[in-house]
């Protein structure tokens, strides 16, 4: 985790991404989000360069909740 974001919109995450430097956005490969369409949303197009993966935790608990 680098950082806790106000808010779970994409305008939220964008925001907080169009505070960084360019360079530093440049080095991500790889972001892990939980499911919220906002927060996937919200990483293009500072971030379309990166993979994007669910992290574990949120895909368990999808899971687990199908089973249910």
């Amino acid at each position: 985790m680098i950082d806790l974001v106000q808010g779970n919109t994409a305008a939220d995450v964008r925001a907080w991404l169009g505070a960084q430097p360019p360079e530093w956005l440049a080095g991500i490969t790889t972001v892990a989000t939980d499911l919220h369409e906002g927060f996937r949303a919200g990483l293009s197009p500072d971030l379309d360069h990166a993979v994007k993966v669910a992290d574990a935790f949120h895909v368990v608990q999808v899971a687990n909740r199908c089973l249910d």
